[in-house]
């Protein structure tokens, strides 16, 4: 193969993993932002059952 051939091959190369190195990056970053939803999901349903407490707490009771 001439030297021009081998510069075409390793150029495609570097692209396919630079191409590869980009998804993993962007999955990696898309799973932590949906585990971070989920815990702020969990938090603001958490905070919200406990103002419901506080709220019945604080009805007044019929007599």
């Amino acid at each position: 193969m001439s030297s021009g051939g081998e510069y075409v091959v390793a150029a495609y190369g570097v692209v396919l993993f630079a191409l590869l190195v980009y998804v993993v990056v962007i999955g990696l970053k898309s799973a932590r932002q949906a585990r971070e939803t989920e815990l702020l999901a969990k938090l603001i349903e958490s905070r919200a059952d406990a103002e419901d407490d506080v709220m019945d707490a604080l009805e007044p009771v019929d007599r």
